[in-house]
């Protein structure tokens, strides 16, 4: 799934999921001419996906950041439950090092015109259900995806608070 937007300083993307459960495995991805894109975050079913899939150490726990360019990978919001409609919150600039000051490195790296959503496996397809999953005769309706809702908030990169830039022809 891809989002095309104006040229942002991103801050955030909420993902809420209807009536199935959270994807698993997936890549968040930014790109500021469609052509090459790069990730923003891993998201895995376990700390040993994102070792496995991916070829970076899970960060455990609710994600936080080293630097303000760092791409982590997390299982935080990969789990099974709940099976409808659960939320995954990524903050891109929030609790990273040079939030408060907006480095350079932190304004680069939020910088996106496109948004796309890389999902790589259903959820539940190749891990263990709980029994009363299994025995559920709606078992196998449960194995897809359901995006009821994505939330993509930032600020224009120009000025910040405008609803459209102006070109500044001095600074280009």
């Amino acid at each position: 799934m891809r989002i095309k937007l104006m040229v942002y300083q991103v801050a955030y993307v909420i993902i809420k999921v209807g009536n199935s459960p959270r994807p698993g495995s997936w890549i968040l991805e930014r790109s500021i001419d469609d052509g090459s894109y790069e990730p923003w975050q891993y998201f895995a079913t376990s700390d040993k996906d994102c070792q496995d899939r991916y070829g970076i150490p899970a960060r455990k726990g609710k994600p936080h950041y080293f630097t303000d360019s760092e791409v982590i990978c997390t299982s935080f919001y990969s789990k099974l439950m709940p099976m409808e409609n659960g939320e995954i919150h990524t903050f891109l600039i929030h609790g990273r090092p040079g939030a408060n000051e907006t480095s350079p490195e932190l304004l680069e790296f939020t910088k996106a015109r496109y948004v796309r959503l890389r999902l790589q496996g259903l959820r539940g397809s190749v891990e263990p259900l709980p029994v009363w999953l299994s025995q559920d005769h709606f078992r196998n309706k449960r194995l897809y995806y359901s995006i009821r809702d994505i939330s993509i908030g930032g600020q224009c990169v120009c000025n910040g608070h405008a609803a459209s830039c102006r070109h500044n022809v001095a600074s280009g």
